[in-house]
Parts: structure tokens; sequence; C-alpha cells
């Protein structure tokens, strides 16, 4: 019973470590997953309270031109260099939109 407890145990730690990867480091090169990422932050932005207008405007730019970004790397197929871009470029949207949300709240 022992063994087949050690020899299993293997399998269930490597399943489980696969599941709790992200969906875009799980499949960096499909183009819909950063597709929806870009949409879900744009979608954020139009939702999050405590930005003003003009914070919302050139945050709408970022994510406008990151989506333009993205189509000009799909055309030619996304490689691994310019889904790293793309990504930090997500990050850094992501971050900025939690800075500038909680900004608002300590006037």
């Amino acid at each position: 019973m022992k063994k087949t407890l050690f020899a299993t145990l293997p399998l269930a730690l490597g399943a489980s470590l696969m599941v709790a990867a992200p969906a875009s480091a799980a499949n960096w090169n499909n183009p819909n997953s950063v597709r929806a990422e870009i949409n879900q932050l744009d979608r954020q932005i139009d939702r999050t309270r405590g930005l003003t207008k003009r914070q919302e405007a050139r945050l709408d730019r970022r994510v406008t031109s990151l989506r333009s970004l993205y189509r000009q790397y799909k055309r030619g197929g996304i490689n691994r260099a310019e889904r790293r871009t793309l990504n930090k470029r997500l990050t850094s949207i992501r971050h900025s939109v939690r800075i500038q949300s909680r900004s608002g709240h300590r006037r």
C-alpha cells in the first residue's frame, strides 16, 4: 500500500501544479487568450470606481494602444518575445488601474 501511495504522489502533485498555472502561462501562443485579457482589462477600467474622467481616458488610450499592438503582432503570429511585451503592458495597465482607483479614495 505504501509503495502505491508513494508512486502516485508525484503524479498527483504534478497534476495539481498544472491546474494551478494561470491561463496565460499555460497557453502563451493562443491569440484568443490575449484578446480576452485585453477585453477584460477594458471592462475593468469601465467598472472601476474612483477614477477621474482624465484617468479613465488615459487608461483607455493605453488599452487602445495595447489592442493596436496586439493586432500588429497577430498578423505575423505572436512569438514569445511579443507575448512577453503584451503581458508586461497588461500588467502595467492593471497596476495603474489599481493605484489610480485607490488614489481617489484618499482625497
